[in-house]
């Protein structure tokens, strides 16, 4: 199961709608313990692990019974949503390697620093062209005067 995928309780106009529903203790109880337990930290809330478990069904039921779902909506709203998540969290990531460049030179760490900003810049790189490797790029050109250069030793032709 795609623990990655958890619909957001609203859509990016903060619309949204409320389901409710009455289940059995012992299931409001699990449902409780699965949160609790840690091992799933997709689920924060009651309201995470209810979404998905709702999204997860409406999928398999629409496989269960060609037309009875629009799936391809779904779908489509399911990978908006991906894509949605994974920017964030690429700009949450980006911003959390700015603050680890900016205290390795603080701390004058320049040789620590030099070599986070170029395992950096090559996951940057590797990224599609878009939105998300724009603000990355925006980022690490702060700290161009990192970039890896190779000091060659003259005697042995190695690098030093």
């Amino acid at each position: 199961m795609d623990f990655r995928n958890i619909p957001p309780a609203a859509n990016k106009y903060g619309h949204s709608s409320t389901l409710t529903c009455k289940v059995l203790p012992e299931l409001a109880s699990e449902v409780q313990q699965a949160i609790q337990s840690g091992q799933f930290p997709a689920y924060r809330t009651q309201s995470d692990l209810m979404r998905h478990a709702v999204q997860e069904h409406l999928i398999r039921l629409g496989e269960a019974v060609p037309g009875s779902v629009e799936l391809d909506a779904l779908t489509v709203v399911t990978e908006i949503m991906a894509k949605e998540q994974k920017a964030v969290a690429w700009l949450e990531t980006t911003k959390e390697a700015e603050a680890v460049l900016l205290d390795h030179l603080k701390h004058g760490r320049y040789h620590d620093a030099t070599r986070f900003y170029n395992s950096l810049a090559k996951l940057i790189y590797e990224l599609p062209d878009g939105e998300i490797q724009t603000e990355a790029l925006h980022v690490l050109q702060q700290f161009d005067h990192l970039r890896a250069t190779i000091t060659l030793d003259f005697n042995t032709g190695d690098e030093a």
